[in-house]
């Protein structure tokens, strides 16, 4: 599976391919996004392993060796 984005400008101005994506990676993300918190926690897991292994553009594949380093760092920073 892939995905593409065509952005071809803004209301004021057609952007270029590499100015389109300078646009699009300082976009903030809306702050209204949020998981829904009836979500049962084996989607939750799921999203979180998919996060940890480069998110839904990364591939949408577990990414065992990415999963286990993120791990390994959240425990240290937890128990320092």
């Amino acid at each position: 599976c892939s995905g593409t984005v065509e952005l071809m400008g803004t209301n004021d101005k057609r952007l270029n391919p590499e100015e389109a994506a300078t646009l699009l990676k300082e976009r903030p993300i809306n702050s209204s996004l949020a998981p829904d918190p009836n979500l049962p926690d084996d989607t939750r897991l799921w999203a979180a392993l998919q996060a940890a292994s480069g998110g839904t553009w990364g591939g949408c594949v577990y990414d065992t060796e990415r999963i286990t380093e993120v791990l390994k760092l959240g425990l240290l920073a937890e128990n320092k």
